[in-house]
């Protein structure tokens, strides 16, 4: 710039050559402008020039750290989809697989290379359900998952824990599936192995308690029958005793059969005869039988809508009803009210169930439109209600909190409703208990 300042006043004092004409020649001051302007725009040149080679300088170290962090990204990715101890495999829209990892080549015996660009279902038999169940909202849960059983290319028979969820591109639109699945069949042999324990512990455990509801009325039979037969043809004998002593045999028999029957019903049920039952008119026709039967100071009603039906075997749902009546009866041995109540609820809806009177899952469309309701039916006494403790045992077989009751009730209502698909829960505290059965509704009466 120095250098530049000093050839132009060299040659405005003749000191250089001027390759111009002499009238070029401008005042001292016009060449002293004129250099101070291009010396600030030479300036400006390289102030520009320094900061784009800083920045220039500064980006492409950023490059090398964005490409260094993208490279181990990549390795990360390799790493993590070789070692996972799970199949994982992606496919395009189309549903062929695009990507098969070491683990998956494992399970299926199959190669990446024979398996790329295939359909999922030729290669995994089942999972085009998966997919589509997928693609479908789920209320709970995301990830839509399945168990399949699958002979892969060695010819070993496996179950496959199988889960798919959708990929997604940067835009957010479905570019295909991610599948991961595992070899669950030990875990099977397993679920298997542990059903049928928990199953010959159930029969152990309810062989125990039926031998004892059957030595009870034996023990009694017999005494009286030892009885009868040391005093057989003797003065000692008396008629009355003899009568009395024969009234227990025929009691404690008739118990005993009472109590083998009760036990074939439930181990037994009869599969249920569906048909649409209106269930107001048969609450009504139930409290007019419990009329006849209920204590002194006991008052009976029914309520709920008559247009109500549900998809059920009339026989079975009037017992049903009538043991859960008779037990509400029985904890109210002061008088009180027994309500019987229908009404409509969503279909499905989510039930917080007692863990005994879980509901059983109901998936015949043909019996049970998907725009129907279903029927709601409570039974509600205002007895002392149920202890806490023993709402967990209600359900189950030869549990009773009455002297002579036989445990079977419950139990039997319980496998009566998980028959029809429905469900049954209890709800009790100090004042009262109301059991309310769930029943897959049949539309209205016209």
């Amino acid at each position: 710039m120095l250098a530049y300042g000093s050839l132009i006043f060299a040659v405005h004092f003749g000191l250089l050559a001027n390759y111009g004409s002499g009238d070029d020649r401008g005042s001292l001051s016009v060449l002293a402008a004129a250099w101070t302007v291009r010396s600030g725009a030479f300036v400006l040149v390289a102030v520009l020039a320094s900061f784009l080679s800083k920045e220039l300088g500064r980006t492409g170290r950023a490059l090398d750290e964005k490409t260094s962090d993208l490279g181990q990204l990549r390795e990360l990715y390799q790493r993590t989809v070789v070692s996972i101890m799970s199949g994982l495999l992606t496919t395009d829209e189309d549903g062929r697989i695009t990507s098969f990892n070491p683990e998956a080549e494992k399970i299926t015996g199959l190669s990446t290379d024979a398996v790329l660009g295939r359909v999922l279902e030729a290669v995994i038999p089942g999972t085009g359900g998966v997919l589509a169940q997928s693609g479908r909202p789920l209320p709970s849960r995301r990830v839509s998952r399945s168990r399949l059983r699958y002979r892969n290319e060695r010819g070993e028979d496996l179950f496959l824990g199988v889960a798919a969820s959708i990929l997604k591109g940067e835009d957010g639109s479905q570019r295909g599936h991610v599948v991961i699945f595992q070899n669950v069949t030990s875990v099977a042999a397993m679920e298997r192995e542990l059903r049928t324990a928990e199953r010959m512990a159930a029969v152990g455990e309810m062989a125990a308690k039926m031998a004892h509801e059957i030595r009870n009325p034996l023990a009694s039979i017999s005494g009286s029958i030892q009885i009868l037969k040391a005093g057989q043809g003797t003065a000692e004998a008396d008629q009355g005793d003899s009568d009395r002593l024969m009234d227990i045999v025929l009691r404690e028999t008739e118990r005993l059969n009472a109590l083998i029957g009760q036990f074939l019903q439930y181990s037994r049920p009869t599969p249920p005869a569906l048909g649409p039952v209106p269930v107001r008119a048969l609450l009504e026709e139930m409290r007019e039988l419990l009329e006849a039967s209920k204590p002194e100071g006991v008052e009976l009603e029914c309520a709920g809508p008559d247009d109500l039906r549900a998809l059920a075997d009339r026989d079975q749902l009037k017992q049903v009803l009538w043991n859960l009546a008779i037990n509400g009866l029985h904890a109210m041995p002061k008088g009180g009210l027994l309500r019987l109540k229908v009404s409509a609820v969503t279909a499905n809806v989510a039930q917080d169930c007692h863990a005994d009177g879980r509901k059983a899952e109901w998936n015949d469309e043909s019996r049970h439109p998907g725009d129907c309701p279903d029927v709601e039916i409570a039974v509600s006494d205002s007895g002392e209600g149920i202890l806490p403790e023993d709402q967990e045992k209600i359900f189950e077989p030869f549990f009773t909190t009455k002297a002579e009751g036989t445990g079977l009730g419950l139990a039997t209502v319980h496998r009566v409703v998980e028959g029809h698909g429905g469900s049954i829960r209890v709800e009790s505290q100090e004042g009262g208990t109301t059991i309310r059965l769930q029943l897959p509704g049949s539309g209205e009466i016209e």
